[in-house]
């Protein structure tokens, strides 16, 4: 009797040892998540544009090492680890989640600004280039690398890809459309016709009567 119950109580200890060592490691991953992720001046869910697009791998990493690290600083018994391995599992299942959540969210809004930056900036310079084939060519070229690499980071499909791919090389020859409209409706019409494929079809008519009054007004004076 006398050894039963000496087994029964540190039988007793032992399952409070590791309701301790849970209760501790759960406390653990949560001053864990408050430091990486919830901190409002450091944590990852405060990050924003490139600072948060494509890092969540980073932070699961974080949180691999710590469990691996904090398994290892506390010596655990074979039962416990398997315990604490299960709070860890669902824990990571949750922040995994959020994280990349939050990722594909800011990937796609730094994506998206930085891509009509890109594209804008493009458009100015086509428009300087305007009588240089050459510069014109580069540019284009310019709108398809900026507009291939918003796509892919923003998951897009190839023909997707393509067709904004297409829309923006348009409104760029459209803006230098619109210049030479100002500035030698003839030269406007050369180049429309030069590179009619690669403007909307839609605009088609549209500016080929305004071209053809602006030639009227040019001739007049």
């Amino acid at each position: 009797q006398g050894l039963n119950q000496i087994a029964a109580a540190a039988l007793k200890i032992s399952d409070t040892i590791e309701h301790t060592k849970g209760m501790e490691f759960n406390n653990a991953i949560e001053k864990w998540k408050q430091d990486n992720l919830l901190d409002k001046e450091n944590g990852y869910f405060s990050k924003q544009g490139a600072d948060a697009a494509g890092k969540s791998p980073e932070v699961m990493q974080n949180y691999d090492d710590f469990v691996a690290g904090w398994m290892k600083e506390h010596k655990v018994s074979r039962f416990t680890s398997k315990q604490l391995e299960a709070i860890s599992s669902q824990k990571r299942t949750g922040i995994l989640s959020n994280t990349t959540a939050h990722d594909l969210q800011e990937t796609n809004k730094w994506a998206d600004t930085e891509g009509k930056l890109g594209i804008e900036n493009a458009i100015s310079n086509i428009v300087a280039e305007r009588n240089n084939p050459e510069g014109i060519k580069t540019q284009i070229e310019n709108i398809k690398q900026i507009t291939q690499w918003k796509g892919s980071l923003q998951n897009l499909d190839a023909k997707t890809i393509e067709l904004q791919t297409r829309d923006n090389i348009s409104q760029a020859l459209c803006a230098i459309l619109d210049t030479k409209m100002q500035e030698n409706p003839t030269e406007a019409k050369a180049f429309f016709e030069e590179h009619r494929e690669d403007i909307n079809s839609n605009l088609h008519s549209r500016y080929l009567s305004a071209i053809d009054q602006q030639e009227r007004k040019y001739q007049a004076r």
